[in-house]
């Protein structure tokens, strides 16, 4: 899965990857951290709060925080990208381990299969086909429009 290259990295290409290592492993650690206390995320969608209306990757840190606690149906149903997204991460954290370690560039078939055009088009497409739906659910149930009208933009445009 990971082969390790002859190529050196610089002191500037290890210095970075110890930045983007901190990116992705914190939603790795915060869902476990998250997920073993009482407290909520203190982060909240400035989409959702605004609008009413979910944006595509709401749900996602409670999927996250699911999958922390080994439940993974119920991570499904708080977003079904939460899985391969958290997968995503801790093959990217044991990638940047071991370019920091062995001071070399690493391939992996993951990036190599990821850096396809049409698997990044096939990803969109199930992206944007998963928040249809969504909202299409969102809107036959009534959520949508009642959450919409009580948002702050939603009060905006009927106070015109």
């Amino acid at each position: 899965m990971f082969k390790i290259t002859n190529k050196k990295l610089s002191p500037l290409s290890i210095h970075i990857r110890y930045g983007v290592t901190g990116a992705v492993l914190s939603p790795i650690i915060g869902s476990f951290l998250y997920g073993y206390t009482n407290h909520h995320s203190p982060f909240k969608c400035l989409i959702l709060s605004f609008t009413g209306i979910p944006c595509p990757s709401c749900g996602l840190t409670r999927s996250f925080i699911a999958l922390a606690q080994g439940k993974i149906i119920l991570s499904l149903q708080k977003h079904l990208f939460g899985l391969p997204l958290f997968l995503f991460f801790l093959l990217t954290t044991i990638h940047l381990f071991l370019e920091i370690i062995s001071k070399k560039k690493v391939n992996s078939q993951v990036y190599t299969w990821l850096s396809n055009k049409k698997i990044q088009c096939l990803i969109l497409i199930s992206l944007v086909v998963y928040y249809g739906g969504k909202l299409l659910i969102l809107y036959h149930d009534g959520t949508l429009v009642t959450d919409f009208e009580m948002s702050p933009l939603g009060n905006l445009i009927s106070q015109k």
